[in-house]
């Protein structure tokens, strides 16, 4: 087999320097993802709201007790119990969070309150929607007819639905 000394293995000046541009212009679309927190943020709200929701629905079925997820502009919470203004608050939240159940070391940090982060806003609130022994969702005027809907701005939907209490986005 005869091998031509000419020919060299290895990359063209050519070849590398599109792979370099090609990786420039990756980073620069990648790293402009990181630089604003607000987008990761709200998708993280959406998600502890769908969360929260949802563990309400299984704690109510479970304890076979009302429990209200209370949604305004600066918070939820979740604590058990009905009536038009139940005492959800995050100094008086008695629905403990299912990660901490009360190992961290402040006295309410155990207790399942979010804060809206900063530069995250919310529409249609304030709102407490209780679910009741059966996950049945209920207001302060009883059985839900329609659906309940939380808007986090820029991100979406929480969506509870009347009767079954299904919650999705």
């Amino acid at each position: 087999m005869y091998c031509n000394p000419l020919r060299q293995n290895g990359f063209t000046l050519v070849e590398l320097i599109t792979v370099l541009v090609i990786l420039g212009v990756m980073a620069v679309i990648g790293s402009s993802k990181f630089f604003s927190s607000s987008s990761f943020n709200a998708s993280q709200y959406h998600q502890e709201i769908l969360s929260a929701a949802r563990y309400a629905q299984k704690i109510a079925i479970a304890s076979q007790q009302s429990v209200a997820i209370n949604i305004n502009s600066t918070d939820f919470s979740l604590c058990y119990g009905t009536g038009s203004s139940p005492a959800c608050s995050p100094n008086n939240s008695d629905v403990k969070h299912p990660a901490t159940q009360g190992k961290i070391g402040t006295s309410n940090s155990a207790f399942y309150t979010k804060s809206v982060p900063s530069g995250v806003s919310l529409t249609n609130v304030p709102k407490t929607i209780y679910f009741d022994s059966a996950g049945e969702p209920n207001d302060s005027s009883g059985k839900i007819t329609t659906q309940q809907v939380i808007t986090i701005v820029g991100m979406g939907n929480v969506n509870i639905e009347p009767v079954t209490g299904y919650v999705h986005d």
